[in-house]
C-alpha cells in the first residue's frame, strides 16, 4: 500500500523500505518497482519481530523472493505498477 510493496512466502518475508511519506501521493510512473527499491529480507521463522535485516546476508533468497513478487505480480495482473498513490 502507498507504494509499498511485499512478499511473504515460507516464513520469510520480502519488502521495499519506507522511502516516502504517505501524504506525498503523486510521482512518476514506476514500471520496475524492485528495481529501484531498497530490500528487506526477514526470516520470520527465527525473527516474527522483522527487527532483522538479513538481506545482506542472503542474497540468494532476495533474489529469487524477488522474481517469485515479479512472477505473481504477472500471474495475477497487477503488473505493471505505477508509482502514483492517489492515481
Amino acid at each position: 500500500m502507498m507504494r509499498q510493496y511485499a512478499l511473504y512466502h515460507e516464513d520469510w518475508l520480502l519488502s521495499t523500505k519506507v522511502k516516502q511519506a504517505p501524504w506525498e501521493a503523486f510521482g512518476p510512473a514506476n514500471l520496475g518497482p524492485l528495481n529501484n527499491q531498497a530490500l528487506e529480507l526477514y526470516d520470520l521463522n527465527t525473527d516474527f519481530s522483522q527487527s532483522q535485516d538479513v538481506a545482506a546476508r542472503s542474497p540468494d533468497k532476495v533474489k529469487e523472493m524477488k522474481q517469485m513478487f515479479i512472477s505473481e505480480g504477472k500471474k495475477n495482473q497487477i503488473s505493471p505498477m505505477g508509482a502514483s498513490a492517489a492515481a
